[in-house]
């Protein structure tokens, strides 16, 4: 009986000694599975330092990193559930709950170190973002800065471009601008004083005497910088130093689409229009071209973007063109990019002009009319050139008057790329390409700005004017160039 017991007492501590050492193999399980999160923080530290730097590049990996780190935190969550499921199975010897305990008990100081580690961790992803932050103010102050560099070298750089036959043009220019001047224009030094009065927009202006020379500036400005404002203030105060073959009277139109512009002290005589709100480039500008084709005096009309400026001799060599080309709507080439449409450099004939500083003549405002309504914004000038082909004028580039334009820097914004698609299906429309026309359709459903084709805004009125639309003038081949790219 006794080898008996003793037998039993073997088998019992045998087994005990089982438990045990499947215990600790648990244990160890645990230890391995700690070890691993270890691991995986110490990964996760690499990670961290990897999206440090990525914060720099875009705001999106920020909220990346932050999908990252719940995750994270979801699994420290179910890893804490796994540690209080092992502490159940360890409940089964009261022999064995010392050694639980003190494991345990090292563990929690683990997580406790290990969640001021992702605590600190996360002191520092803020403390990063905040540095982004700050980082990307400074990179908006030089980015400002380089602009107004790029713009002050682009002017020195735009007088020594060249062109071809440019000297052969230049005396032909020349010899027909001296034999016109004294029909085609008025001589008026500018004024010496500012006028600026606010007044209903659309409301006609006082007609004084004709002066058939006076050219009027019109200027839409959609929350411009006061900078921006008076930098192509200087620059056309200085272009009208030095109109020489053909000096006039210059008078400013402008009205403000977005927030109240603030526009510095000059000596040129200026017009200021009542806001009627965001009502488009191409509202905007009829409202100002109406007013001044409606006093007497007024022969030209200057379109130009308040974003840019221009060369000191533009002016002088957009009326030089245009009393050469009394029937031509005349574009000024833009630098530091140009457009990629084709011109003549014998005739300077181009398919279409540009809105940005356009020069239209009161004869073929008369004739065509301003901007189509209908265009919120983009390719109403186009349409306008379109328009003015149809009724037997022609669009020509002078060749030396430079418009200082940077779009280089310019981001991807959905909002433009959506309104150029919808411009683009009412060109289509009106013009009668249905191939474009369905071709803009898809593109405005498929990058979802519309959820199907119903949803589109209805085309049913058309803005002709009183020109007869002639379709096979235009070129939908090449799609938002509208003509066969020079490059």
């Amino acid at each position: 009986m006794g080898g008996t017991a003793q037998g039993m007492k073997r088998q019992r501590l045998a087994i005990r000694e089982q438990q045990l050492q499947e215990t600790e193999e648990q244990f160890q399980e645990v230890a391995r599975q700690w070890l691993t999160k270890e691991r995986q923080l110490q990964e996760l530290a690499s990670l961290v330092q990897i999206k440090e730097q990525q914060l720099q590049a875009t705001s999106q990996q920020l909220h990346d990193k932050d999908v990252q780190l719940q995750i994270r935190d979801q699994q420290l969550q179910e890893k804490e559930q796994l540690v209080q499921a092992t502490e159940q199975l360890l409940s089964v010897t009261e022999q064995l709950m010392a050694t639980k305990n003190q494991l345990l008990e090292a563990r929690e100081l683990q997580l406790a170190e290990q969640e001021a580690g992702i605590q600190a961790q996360d002191q520092q992803v803020q403390e990063l973002n905040r540095q982004v932050q700050e980082t990307s103010q400074r990179l908006s102050v030089k980015q400002q800065h380089l602009d107004e560099v790029l713009s002050s070298r682009a002017l020195r750089i735009g007088s020594t471009l060249t062109w071809p036959m440019r000297k052969l043009r230049h005396g032909r220019f020349r010899s027909v601008t001296s034999a016109r001047a004294a029909n085609d224009t008025a001589v008026s030094a500018p004024v010496d004083r500012r006028t600026e009065e606010v007044i209903e927009a659309g409301a006609p202006a006082s007609s004084p005497a004709r002066n058939v020379g006076t050219l009027a500036i019109g200027i839409v400005t959609f929350n411009n910088s006061t900078d921006q404002l008076a930098r192509l203030l200087r620059s056309i105060e200085l272009a009208i130093r030095h109109i020489e073959e053909a000096q006039v009277k210059v008078r400013l139109f402008f009205i403000d689409n977005g927030g109240e512009s603030c526009w510095p002290e000059s000596n040129i005589l200026s017009r200021r229009f009542e806001t009627q709100g965001n009502i488009g480039f191409g509202r905007g500008m009829n409202t100002l071209m109406t007013a001044a084709f409606a006093e007497d005096e007024t022969e030209w009309f200057l379109c130009l973007n308040p974003d840019g400026v221009l060369h000191r001799g533009a002016l002088k060599e957009l009326l030089s063109s245009s009393v050469a080309h009394p029937d031509s709507l005349i574009e000024a080439r833009q630098f530091p990019e140009e457009h990629v449409k084709p011109y003549d450099p014998r005739t300077l004939e181009t398919p279409w002009a540009t809105g940005a500083c356009l020069l239209i003549r009161r004869r073929i405002f008369e004739s065509i009319g301003g901007f189509d309504p209908n265009f919120f914004m983009y390719l109403e000038d186009i349409d306008l050139s379109w328009r003015a082909k149809s009724a037997g004028y022609s669009i020509r580039v002078s060749p030396k008057a430079l418009f200082g334009h940077a779009v280089l820097h310019r981001k991807p914004d959905k909002s433009v790329d959506k309104s150029f698609l919808l411009s683009g299906r009412y060109l289509a429309y009106k013009w009668k390409n249905p191939e474009f026309y369905k071709w803009a359709e898809r593109e405005l459903v498929k990058r979802k700005y519309y959820q199907s084709r119903s949803e589109l805004p209805e085309l049913t009125e058309l803005n002709t004017g009183s020109t007869e639309l002639n379709p096979e003038l235009s070129n939908f081949n090449y799609y938002f160039h509208f003509s066969q790219p020079r490059w």
